[in-house]
């Protein structure tokens, strides 16, 4: 991980804000401020760390290349059915049924999400997950790298995992469908999108993303955490 920066008996520490992280079967990474700090564990048990200027990588994980696919045809279809009245196949998407329709959507795509997640990277991709959360959330409360053992009291469930972020697109869905159907108002596909979009980790929002993590997260080992530490 990154630290604070400051001349202190010869030793650098850096104070960061962690925007993003990811993880994976042998690595875990932190981005912040245009930077990424890139830790890997190689066949032979030891650790290699490196810090690059944070670019685009292209190739991104398939279930991204899904996600993105889907948010984009999300989009268009939102913008479109706000400027136009249309049925399709014979029934009208301005019914309440809409927002269920699109809250199952989402809610396989998440699915296929954690699926490829497993099947790509097993149960040690799940167990980086963890102490990708665990590391993050102590880093951020004590305000300095932790010890293994100060990491350990810390949850690997966090309401700022990225799943969030899905799981609330599907949480105001299932509000839209609520309102439309109980007090006949129809709020455009296009806004629930926007608004889930910015209030992802916001209560009640996420909750049913912290339940997803119970799949894409693990109680990792004190390996985990050594690499996420790293």
């Amino acid at each position: 991980m990154f630290v604070n920066k400051e001349m202190d008996g010869g030793v650098i520490k850096e104070k960061i804000l962690v925007t993003g992280a990811e993880s994976f079967s042998n690595k875990i990474e932190f981005k912040t401020n245009g930077r990424k700090s890139i830790a890997k564990r190689d066949e032979d048990g030891n650790i290699t760390t490196k810090v690059v200027e944070y670019e685009t990588n292209n190739n991104r994980k398939i279930s991204d290349i899904i996600a993105n696919i889907i948010f984009a045809i999300y989009c268009f279809f939102s913008i479109w059915r706000s400027i136009r009245n249309i049925d399709v196949g014979g029934a009208s998407f301005s019914s309440s049924k809409k927002y269920i329709i699109f809250a199952a959507v989402w809610f396989v795509v998440i699915l296929i999400g954690i699926m490829l997640m497993w099947f790509q990277g097993g149960k040690n991709v799940v167990k980086n997950h963890g102490a990708e959360h665990m590391v993050v959330k102590a880093y951020r409360e004590l305000g300095y790298i932790p010890e293994i053992s100060e990491v350990r009291k810390f949850s690997r469930i966090d309401n700022h995992c990225g799943i969030g972020k899905l799981s609330s697109l599907i949480t105001c869905n299932l509000f839209g469908f609520l309102i439309s159907y109980f007090l006949g108002l129809k709020i455009s596909l296009f806004i629930i999108f926007v608004l889930a979009s910015i209030i992802w980790n916001r209560a009640p929002f996420y909750y049913l993303g912290l339940l997803l993590q119970y799949a894409t997260t693990m109680k990792p080992d004190d390996e985990n955490i050594e690499l996420a530490l790293e």
